[in-house]
């Protein structure tokens, strides 16, 4: 991987190369000189957020950011953050005269995470109060999907423009909507009623269908 071959010398030659730990000098330098490679960087050639990885320390070369303070949560530092808030608001309460409604998060987070440590969740117990994030997202999960991700023409089994159209005829308001359509008509299956050049004259018994009886 990019080392030059080396020439092995014999005699008194070689044996004060080796001593002094250098090389003989390679075929077709000039004048015999040889000259080592640069070093090459220990690259990993796995890739993380477009950051070369240290072979050596086997860490990132950049910045460790909010993703990654969260994955390397844990119990130990559940205890330190706590015991730094808890030395904070004291010193707060104690110096800076701050009301000791302060120190109510305080207690919130030291009760949350007691109760997650003692749960059967293994993510609240390995990652105590964060870990309720994963679940209030997963909680808020339809919401966000609806109102945020969702198109109109993707719900089911009615897609958003056929609900508005019901609550449109509910409240007696016009559902028709000017300047064509929101759904693709270009895709495959797509269904429609085209015009016709010359239209077929249709009986008027045949214009309508009567759907039940008398008793409907």
């Amino acid at each position: 991987r990019g080392m030059i071959s080396r020439r092995r010398v014999r005699g008194p030659a070689g044996s004060i190369l080796r001593c002094f730990g250098s090389q003989a000098p390679q075929s077709g330098q000039p004048n015999g000189k040889w000259k080592p490679n640069p070093p090459r960087p220990k690259v990993s050639p796995f890739r993380y957020d477009d950051a070369a990885v240290d072979m050596d320390s086997d860490r990132p070369l950049r910045v460790h950011n909010f993703p990654d303070f969260i994955e390397k949560w844990s119990v130990r530092m559940f205890y330190n953050c706590g015991i730094a808030i808890t030395a904070g608001a004291a010193a707060s309460i104690a110096y800076l005269s701050v009301s000791p409604v302060f120190a109510a998060p305080v207690a919130l987070y030291w009760y949350i995470g007691y109760r997650d440590m003692r749960t059967t969740s293994p993510i609240r117990r390995n990652f105590p109060v964060i870990g309720n994030i994963r679940f209030l997202c997963e909680t808020i999960r339809p919401e966000i999907q609806q109102y945020f991700i969702e198109k109109d023409s993707d719900g089911r089994p009615f897609t958003r423009l056929e609900r508005q159209i019901v609550y449109r005829r509910a409240k007696r308001l016009s559902e028709n909507e000017p300047f064509g359509t929101k759904y693709n008509v270009y895709e495959t299956g797509y269904e429609w009623t085209a015009h016709s050049m010359f239209p077929t004259f249709v009986p008027e018994e045949h214009r309508r269908h009567l759907i039940g009886s008398s008793q409907c």
